[in-house]
């Protein structure tokens, strides 16, 4: 695997509290993230400490690697 596939296998968009865009996290760990409620298109939840919003479609690949 290339350092580029690499990079887009941990890559998560994140959203913070009181921002309306999506930030690139990498080296996101699935299991360090609690969800709260999980809706068709995100997923809300506590990502090390903070309450954070991720894309569905990101969440759903990271939990069934």
């Amino acid at each position: 695997m290339s350092k580029e596939e690499l990079e887009d296998k941990e890559k998560m968009l994140v959203r913070f509290p009181n921002e309306s865009f999506y930030d690139e996290v990498y080296n996101f760990n699935i299991k360090d993230f609690n969800m709260e409620k999980k809706f068709s298109d995100e997923v809300f939840g506590y990502w090390l400490g903070g309450y954070v919003v991720i894309k569905r479609e990101d969440y759903d690949r990271l939990s069934n690697s």
